[in-house]
């Protein structure tokens, strides 16, 4: 059995599956009922997505970010990530 794919999915993913025009929603959706890939998040991305859709008072919208976040694994530690946040390959080395 292969290993699933890493996907750590930007906000505009996540919006764009929600509300996206039908030929950038059906994409993003895909992407998301992927079975074989394993979802990687951070506080970032859940503040940038969540708050606005409950001050804008879109229920529905804010359920299907939380559907996610609870799917996905958190990196939570955001000096690690800021420090290792540089390109790399496949093969993990550094592109740059």
């Amino acid at each position: 059995m292969a290993r699933p794919i890493r996907t750590f999915l930007d906000s505009g993913v996540l919006i764009a599956a929600y509300k996206g025009s039908p030929s950038i929603e059906a994409p993003a959706n895909n992407i998301l009922d992927d079975p074989n890939r394993v979802f990687l998040s951070s506080p970032s991305v859940r503040h940038e997505v969540s708050p606005k859709a409950l001050y804008s008072r879109q229920l529905d919208e804010y359920r299907f970010y939380q559907k996610y976040f609870r799917r996905a694994a958190f990196c939570d530690d955001l000096k690690s990530i800021y420090t290792n946040s540089t390109a790399r390959g496949r093969d993990g080395k550094r592109l740059a």
